[in-house]
């Protein structure tokens, strides 16, 4: 279960690392 709980946050926190390079490259792209 631990291992299980440890993949999910992995999963969890490398979406929101995703969305949130999304949301930056979009910002970038726009001010230019």
């Amino acid at each position: 279960l631990p291992k299980l709980r440890g993949i999910a946050n992995v999963g969890i926190v490398g979406t929101l690392y995703t969305f949130d390079m999304f949301l930056t490259a979009d910002e970038e792209y726009s001010t230019v």
